[in-house]
């Protein structure tokens, strides 16, 4: 049957299907319906017989007119109009997947596109001694969840393809598994020939047929329990859910330089002593890329460093990279995009340093408890105002040196900060075609500001303290806003500031019957001191404020 002729008939067979969806968009509840019809249009259509075509050109052979047999099938919804059949085949001794990309476009559906490879290795069966996966014998087919036992060790070597299959169940998607006791899996490709995780099915254009609306992935993920080993490097992971998956404590999880794409989650761990992941890049997933939890083990450590993630445009993830408890170095890390959360740490004492967190956010870092030092970060909400793009609760953290820039409602919030809590040598820098609320906010607590550089005439309220906040504020160059320091049921300690230039006041107490905010020894622009409560010409105070001792000079040259 010609080529031409097979399309045309698809179509005019898939007609009946398209009238009985009465035009409506497909879904996962449609599948098992559509299955069936599909099973029955395909083999009307010949696909066996231009399957075989193809294969006996391919192999330089005459075509035999039998021997083509289908087997597993699993059918994906890529959008609302598209859906993906993938066929497990065999023809005479080889076996192969098939993958037919069928739209359903009123009036006629049609069949879009179609692709098959052929499997050089089937793997069904667990691993129960040491083993190697070359590039000779790929591409690998893994059929179902396989598990490598304890004490046993599958390296796989450079330029290695693994594919899995597609099963129409989420809850069936295929694990790599290393099993308890001390199994080993190692992928060790290199920059120029790297081993590759992917799925069966083979569009050359796979990316753009595949709807970035929909949330689907082809297998699981490289995982562990209790002591087993995953080395991931030089390795590229694509389209699946959470690509590697670790519980509980021992062994060594080192994922590096490595690329994930199209998936749900890069790197998720919980409960390990020591994680490594370096060198990677994580595009296009929709939730966490890197989720590494040390909770149980308090002095747990490792390196989350020199990641470079990018979010997917069609999707707003709750987090970008989650770190829980432990002592790690999370540095040198790049994410963009939309995301609520980049950077979540919590009841921890790591370091987060020279990290770059650029898009549209809520915060940029998120601090839950934290106890570690936030120091020569950037961050930058270049258009959509994000909310806050350092924010901490509770904790004794010190975030130092960090330059933020761009929209946002609050440069750095602080929420109950206890008393070692310092923020000290930042930059934070608005845009000079807008006002915006506040540089720092802090909300209770009683933590040090100091030595902050932030950017004159862009801010309403430069400062703003309250909730019963008793903060110390000190030694800056400039407090130049509508308001330089903005006090609501507060009494924070400022000095030695140079307060001077404020639309309005460069010190308000909004609740003077209840508190005293404590402003001694500031330059105020002028040797006569503040102005409004104060009587001089410099910027003015409201009541409830104690101004005297003032300066005389400025603070800073």
């Amino acid at each position: 049957m010609k080529k031409s002729v097979f399309f045309a008939l698809v179509s005019m067979l898939l007609l009946n299907l398209a009238i009985a969806s009465h035009g409506k968009a497909l879904n996962q509840n449609d599948l098992p319906k559509i299955e069936q019809q599909l099973r029955l249009l395909i083999a009307k259509a010949g696909v066996k017989q231009l399957l075989a075509e193809d294969i006996a050109s391919e192999m330089k052979r005459e075509v035999s007119p039998k021997r083509i047999e289908f087997g597993h099938t699993a059918l994906d919804i890529f959008s609302d109009t598209d859906v993906c059949v993938t066929i497990d085949f065999r023809y005479e001794e080889q076996n192969g997947v098939l993958s037919l990309l069928f739209r359903w476009q009123r009036p006629f559906p049609r069949l879009l596109d179609r692709s098959y490879w052929l499997v050089n290795t089937e793997v069904s069966d667990d691993i129960h001694e040491d083993t190697t996966w070359t590039s000779d014998g790929s591409p690998y087919y893994v059929t179902r969840s396989i598990h490598i036992h304890g004490g046993v060790t599958l390296n796989i070597e450079q330029g290695t393809v693994v594919r899995f299959r597609k099963f129409n169940d989420p809850r069936e998607h295929i694990n790599l598994s290393v099993s308890d006791g001390g199994g080993t899996l190692l992928s060790q490709g290199t920059d120029a020939n790297p081993v590759t995780f992917t799925t069966s099915c083979d569009f050359e254009d796979f990316d753009e047929i595949q709807s970035m609306g929909k949330e689907s992935s082809d297998w699981q993920a490289i995982r562990t329990k209790l002591n087993g080993n995953i080395i991931v490097r030089h390795t590229i992971l694509e389209y699946a859910n959470w690509s590697v998956e670790t519980w509980e404590r021992e062994g060594q999880i080192i994922v590096s330089d490595s690329k994930f794409r199209k998936c749900r989650g890069g790197v998720y761990t919980d409960g390990w002593s020591s994680v490594t992941v370096t060198n990677n890049t994580i595009s296009d997933c929709w939730e966490k890329a890197i989720y590494v939890d040390f909770q149980g083990v308090p002095d747990a450590g490792g390196d989350i460093v020199s990641n470079t993630i990018t979010t997917r445009p069609d999707t707003h993830p709750s987090e970008v990279m989650v770190i829980n408890g432990g002592i790690p170095n999370i540095s040198g890390n790049v994410i963009t995009g939309s995301f609520e959360n980049g950077i979540h740490t919590s009841w921890g004492a790591g370091t987060i340093s020279g990290n770059e967190v650029t898009g549209s956010f809520y915060t940029g870092i998120r601090l839950d408890d934290f106890h570690g030092v936030v120091t020569s970060n950037m961050i930058n909400s270049p258009s959509d105002r994000s909310w806050a793009c350092i924010a901490a609760w509770g904790g004794e953290c010190t975030i130092s040196d960090n330059y933020i820039e761009g929209y946002f409602d609050i440069g750095i919030y602080l929420e109950d900060v206890r008393g070692s809590g310092r923020v000290s040598g930042n930059t934070i820098i608005g845009p000079v075609d807008e006002i915006l609320p506040v540089a720092i906010q802090i909300t209770g607590g009683e933590p040090t500001v100091e030595f902050n550089e932030i950017s004159a005439d862009t801010f309403d309220q430069v400062i703003r303290v309250e909730e019963e906040s008793t903060a110390t504020i000190m030694n800056h160059c400039s407090l130049t806003g509508n308001y330089g320091v903005y006090c609501v049921n507060s009494a924070p300690h400022i000095n030695f500031n140079d307060i001077v230039g404020n639309v309005e006041f460069g010190v308000y107490n909004e609740t003077p019957d209840d508190h005293t905010v404590y402003a001694e020894e500031n330059w105020w622009g002028d040797p006569s001191g503040p102005s409004g409560e104060g009587g001089g010409t410099g910027d003015a105070v409201s009541s409830g404020v104690v101004f005297e001792p003032w300066r005389d000079e400025p603070v800073c040259e």
